[in-house]
């Protein structure tokens, strides 16, 4: 079966069975690990912290993209 079988039968279901299909559809597109979410935040908060109290600075990204072009076009 190809995706364009898949989705031909999808429309043909009622309504109904459609409507919890694509809400399972979209819990799983939503499914986050909130462990590694929690942490992700956590870091962008402490950068920012370092930041706003000056032990770390910010980089241009042109400077950033300098530096690689440099270090990859050798």
């Amino acid at each position: 079966m190809n995706i364009q079988d898949l989705i031909e039968d999808i429309i043909s279901l009622p309504v109904e069975e459609r409507i919890i299909l694509s809400e399972i559809i979209q819990k799983s597109l939503c499914n986050v690990d909130l462990d590694s979410e929690k942490k992700w935040i956590e870091l962008a908060m402490k950068r920012k912290n370092e930041i706003l109290q000056g032990e770390a600075s910010l980089i241009l990204k042109e400077d950033v993209f300098e530096k690689i072009r440099k270090r990859f076009n050798k």
